[in-house]
Formats: structure tokens, sequence, C-alpha cells
């Protein structure tokens, strides 16, 4: 039957798009304790290049070729956004209370959620750094934060060896301890449902994570304290979560084509 086919084509196209959106992140971003700009190297450990400005620790990508990063200072904090070949698009202060931003992670909805040396975690506005909302993350400092999409990972730091998932209103939702390291930058990836993180115990060691806590795998990157850690692509692969108005729009098409096809 031509339409039954057609229809079928369309699905797997359709399928292939949402696939596509999700492939295998291949780039983590690591802050360096500020000691120079944020590095991205490979998740085999190959080291790729520099990018942003100097002096950087958490980095923030929105799966659209745009990259924050952030110079901490207390309550200086310099966010920079660039495009995908370094070019500064804008740059904002985020005061956040006097804190100090050690790491970052994409919100969306125009949006980054940040963790902060003194454990406390804010969501700005990726624009003008305003804050949106915040909470306080017990046990916790040099606090590393990830976004799935639904809820946050946040890590202990050197306060202690955990791993926490809190909802997006500051509510705990569970504890991981790790066995024998703390985790100081986080980052999530989508394509696999893991956490990527720079470890307490052993600096410039970055783990890849169950979310369990168990450990899949690992690198060295340098020798200093990763207090920044994200993965993904910059244009469109890994760790981003698609925007409501993508999944609504990719919802939108498969049910028009159903219509199509009971009307056929």
């Amino acid at each position: 039957m031509p339409n039954l086919t057609h229809f079928r084509r369309s699905l797997l196209l359709l399928a292939v798009l949402l696939v596509a959106k999700n492939a295998a992140a291949s780039t983590i971003f690591l802050g360096f304790d500020t000691q120079g700009p944020v590095q991205t190297y490979t998740t085999g450990g190959s080291f790729i290049a520099n990018f942003g400005q100097s002096g950087a620790t958490g980095s923030a990508l929105d799966g659209a070729g745009h990259v924050w990063t952030v110079a901490p200072n207390f309550g200086n904090n310099v966010i920079k956004q660039y495009d995908a070949a370094q070019t500064e698009l804008n740059s904002f202060v985020a005061t956040v209370g006097g804190n100090w931003i050690e790491d970052m992670a994409w919100g969306g909805s125009n949006s980054i959620w940040a963790g902060t040396f003194e454990g406390n975690v804010f969501n700005i506005n990726a624009t003008t750094g305003a804050i949106n909302s915040s909470f306080a993350v017990a046990n916790s400092t040099f606090t590393g934060v990830a976004f799935d999409g639904t809820n946050l990972w946040l890590s202990g730091g050197f306060a202690s060896n955990n791993l926490f998932k809190y909802d997006t209103s500051g509510n705990l939702l569970d504890t991981i301890a790790l066995s024998g390291f703390g985790i100081g930058g986080l980052g999530y990836d989508l394509s696999d449902n893991t956490l990527w993180g720079g470890s307490t115990a052993s600096f410039g060691t970055v783990y890849h994570l169950a979310l369990d806590g168990t450990v899949l795998g690992s690198f060295v990157a340098g020798s200093a304290f990763h207090d920044g850690l994200e993965i993904g692509d910059i244009n469109g692969n890994g760790n981003t979560v698609p925007e409501p108005s993508t999944i609504l729009l990719l919802g939108a098409g498969l049910a028009a084509l159903a219509r199509r096809q009971r009307c056929n």
C-alpha cells in the first residue's frame, strides 16, 4: 500500500531526527581550577583545544552552537557566551549572593544552573546573570552541577564523597555514595544516561560514572582539579536536552502523519 509505505518512511525519518539529537557526545569541557581557559578533550582523553576566556572553571552548552564559560570571583563571576568558532557574543556578571561559581550546566529556557564553592546552586538568566532561584546543598563544597532535563545531579566536592540527585525546586531525591573519591565538576551525558566528573582525590582524573556511582572508566587530563565539567558537542549532539518546543514540534509531526494515514 503506497500510503502505508509513505507513512512508515515518514515515521522513520522523525525517529532518525530524534536519534540524531541524542547521538553520542564526544567532547568534554574541563575547567582547570582557574589556571587558564576551559580545555576540551575527547571522551577517550585526547586534548582538543582551549576554549574561551582565561581563568575559567565551568561551562554550559545549549546544543545550538553556544557555549558559556565563567571566570569566577566572589560576587563578580564573569560569564561570557561564545559561538562554536569562539566568537564572543555576550558578557555579563553574575553576583549570585557573593558566591564563587565552580561549575555550570545548561538549564533550557534561557537559563543556566551554577554550582558554587560555598555549596549552593543557582538558576540564572543566561543573558543577564539575574538569579531565578537558588538552594543550598548539604554536605557539599566546590559543588558540581549537571542537568538531565528533569532533575539535577550535584557533587559533594571536598565536603563528602557523594553525588546528590535533586529536583529543580531544591528537594533531595537521592544520595549516592562513591567509594574512595569525591567529585567536583560534573556533567550529564544524555546519549547513554551517565555522568562524568572530576576527581577530588586524584587531581586531573576524570571519571565516567553510572548513575548509581559505578565507575565505568576514567582518563587523566593534566594535574589540576577539574572544578568545572560539561559534556556535549557544540552543535547539537550529546548531553543537550531538547527544548520543549522541539519535542512538541516532533510530536505534532507524528500526530499529523497519524491523522493523514487514518484519512487515507
